[in-house]
């Protein structure tokens, strides 16, 4: 996955897909290993079509982890086919035609 500052989508680094750990320290959101960080947040952005996987749940397009006050915020930022394709795929019915 590709990692870039979050505001001015700058390229930071390629980053292998693994487990990392996201903080807030010294007014900086920081990934590691490896040590990148940015004022604001980072961006994930997957090459390819493989999704993000957070626990055990798989998340389609970009994620940008920014920081809100003293705390950190992820947000998965997708297209709206594919928000619209998860929303019906978690609140329909279950009973509900694939058309729908």
């Amino acid at each position: 996955m590709r990692a870039l500052d979050a505001t001015t989508r700058a390229p930071l680094e390629t980053v292998r897909p693994g487990v990392y750990a996201m903080t807030l320290a010294g007014g900086r959101v920081t990934l590691s290993p490896p040590r990148l960080f940015s004022p604001v947040g980072l961006r994930f952005e997957p090459v390819g079509a493989a999704p993000f996987r957070i626990g055990k749940r798989l998340y389609p397009g970009a994620l940008e982890v920014l920081k809100t006050g003293a705390a950190l915020t992820a947000v998965n930022v997708v297209d709206d086919e594919a928000y619209v394709a998860g929303a019906l795929l978690l609140e329909g019915e279950p009973k509900m035609p694939p058309e729908a």
